[in-house]
């Protein structure tokens, strides 16, 4: 990503770390989901909405 272009392959890429010993974290499949989500989006497959994205909760 170094023109600054976020693409499908960087989201596909991305890994977050774990949360801390004795932290929940988020959900990770409900996140993996989402993400995968917006890397077809960005592919240009798909479909996403600006009110998907603001609406979209994860769980912990």
């Amino acid at each position: 990503m170094s023109d600054g272009a976020l693409t499908g392959e960087y989201l596909r890429n991305f890994t977050f770390e774990k949360p801390p010993f004795g932290k929940r974290g988020y959900n990770e499949k409900a996140v993996a989901d989402f993400v995968a989500l917006c890397a077809r989006r960005l592919d240009g497959r798909g479909h996403l909405t600006a009110d998907d994205v603001r609406h979209v909760r994860f769980n912990k």
